[in-house]
């Protein structure tokens, strides 16, 4: 009994092995060369492994620094003019502002100014998850 037991164990083993060498033996799908893989820093932001000097150092720390704020400004930007459309949208939704009482859905959803604001609405958030992609932070230092 014990032979059968190691022959059906060291079958087992051969077949986890092959198992494993056609599941990671493969080339991975970001080594590929059509997609770049994700970086943690954007590639034009990324750092040199070491500086010649310490005035590189610094001449590169304030080009960061730079385009921090860039992308901060950006982000502040593209935020107001996400809340300024939302309130205008809220504006012209509101019934009062109509004077009176929405009869329809109709009567708000045809207008050519609200649907302006709406696709402004996600081209401005389709802007703020691109810069926070990008690095700029959400909230402000």
């Amino acid at each position: 009994m014990t032979i059968q037991h190691a022959r059906l164990r060291a079958l087992h083993v051969t077949a986890l092995a092959g198992l494993c060498l056609l599941a990671f033996g493969g080339q991975a799908r970001a080594d590929d060369g059509t997609v770049a893989p994700p970086r943690a820093v954007p590639l034009a932001r990324a750092l040199p492994r070491s500086f010649a000097s310490y005035d590189a150092l610094i001449a590169t720390a304030g080009a960061v620094a730079t385009d921090q704020l860039a992308l901060n400004a950006q982000l502040a930007a593209t935020r107001l003019e996400h809340d300024l459309a939302r309130s205008n949208l809220a504006t012209l939704a509101d019934p009062r502002q109509r004077g009176g009482l929405i009869r329809t859905e109709m009567d708000v959803t045809d207008k050519p100014e609200i649907a302006a604001l709406r696709v402004q609405l996600v081209s401005t958030a389709a802007a703020e998850t691109r810069l926070i992609a990008s690095g700029a932070t959400a909230i402000p230092p």
